[in-house]
């Protein structure tokens, strides 16, 4: 495969940049979030859709629950947090 001169350490920077940002208040332009879904669209479509999955990738980059909670308590009991919370949309 041959190395496509456009992809360089800046582009990578500002896409990681912008994939950060999906889970930020940050404000990009629309221009850089539209190339950055074209860019998704291209690498990592989904099967059955044919584009990349929105959904799919901001549930794999939410962190899970045990990436911020040492331990769980709920009426003087341990419980598993990864059993009793559930990721949703906001």
């Amino acid at each position: 495969a041959q190395k496509d001169p456009s992809i360089n350490v800046s582009w990578l920077l500002e896409n990681v940049r912008l994939l950060g940002a999906l889970n930020e208040n940050l404000n990009p332009s629309d221009s850089d979030f539209f190339q950055f879904q074209e860019l998704l669209d291209r690498l990592d479509p989904d099967e059955s859709l044919g584009v990349n999955d929105i959904t799919k990738t901001m549930e794999m980059l939410a962190p899970k629950c045990s990436d911020l909670l040492i331990k769980c308590r709920w009426d003087d009991k341990d419980i598993d947090c990864s059993e009793q919370l559930s990721l949703r949309r906001s």
